[in-house]
């Protein structure tokens, strides 16, 4: 390898990690939990879900936008619950038996999916970062929207 290709080669690599740390994208190779809200497919990194369950029907929170659909109490903890599809693309979720919440812990924070479809394993290189202001959605990995869920987490606390 000439030096010229080396050194492009190191600088590839360079803006690669600082592409992905100014979009919050993770830098090395991650499995991820494949979900749906709506018609749309998300990836959510697996290192913060917690759990998968059958949606617990949640208490409500007074005066809470619509998208907080009210809280769950897991263990000793009372988590938020966001109507994904709501919070995002503004599409509201009508509740029914067969939908999902995800548990995210590093703060708790309960995503209603209508499925699950698995653990995939991603590749930084895969993901395109989205331009403009950092959100929930920081890239798309093929026809899914990867999540960053501290930046949901922090619109949560702003918002609520």
């Amino acid at each position: 390898m000439s030096s010229t290709a080396a050194r492009i080669e190191v600088l590839t690599r360079e803006l690669s990690t600082l592409r992905a740390q100014l979009a919050g994208l993770p830098e090395a190779p991650f499995d991820a939990l494949e979900i749906t809200a709506a018609v749309e497919r998300y990836l959510v990194p697996l290192g913060r879900v917690r759990l998968v369950v059958a949606l617990p029907w949640p208490s409500p929170v007074p005066d809470a936008p619509p998208w907080l659909l009210g809280v769950v109490r897991v263990g000793a903890a009372l988590v938020p619950v966001v109507d994904l599809a709501q919070r995002i693309g503004g599409q509201t979720t009508p509740l029914t038996a067969d939908l999902w919440l995800v548990l995210l812990e590093r703060p708790w924070l309960g995503l209603v999916v209508s499925s699950v479809q698995g653990v995939i394993h991603v590749h930084p290189e895969a993901v395109v970062p989205l331009a403009g202001e950092p959100g929930a959605v920081v890239g798309l990995c093929g026809a899914a929207s990867l999540l960053c869920p501290e930046a949901l987490d922090l619109e949560v606390a702003l918002d609520a």
